[in-house]
């Protein structure tokens, strides 16, 4: 995934694997931001100072143990810096995910990636 326009966002399974492989990470370490311009900040405060701001780019999440909910995702940056981001600002890449297309007649569901165990 690359900085720049979200509605051409591409996604590299062969990279992002290499990437697992490379930093001993699984697919729930991973997340990406699912607006424009997240910011991240130096404490899980919302008033703490932005020290990034995130185009679209892999983050590696590092959730702090607790058992409370967290309002704020601890997260490692593409450049390398530790911050934090409002949770809900992020998904994370084993999401299930609703891929939609537009015709002549409107918006429709054109995949879905995801539903879970079978059993």
């Amino acid at each position: 995934m690359g900085t720049g326009d979200f509605s051409r966002r591409i996604f590299d399974g062969k990279a992002f694997n290499d990437l697992m492989q490379a930093t001993q990470t699984d697919v729930g370490d991973w997340a990406y931001p699912v607006t424009r311009d997240v910011e991240v900040r130096v404490s899980p405060q919302p008033n703490a100072p932005v020290i990034e701001k995130l185009g679209m780019v892999l983050l590696r999440a590092m959730p702090e143990d607790g058992s409370n909910i967290p309002t704020f995702l601890r997260i490692v940056t593409p450049a390398g810096k530790i911050g934090y981001v409002l949770v809900d600002s992020v998904a994370p890449i084993g999401n299930d995910q609703i891929c939609y297309v537009k015709d002549v007649s409107g918006w429709k569901i054109g995949g879905y990636i995801g539903g879970g165990d079978t059993q």
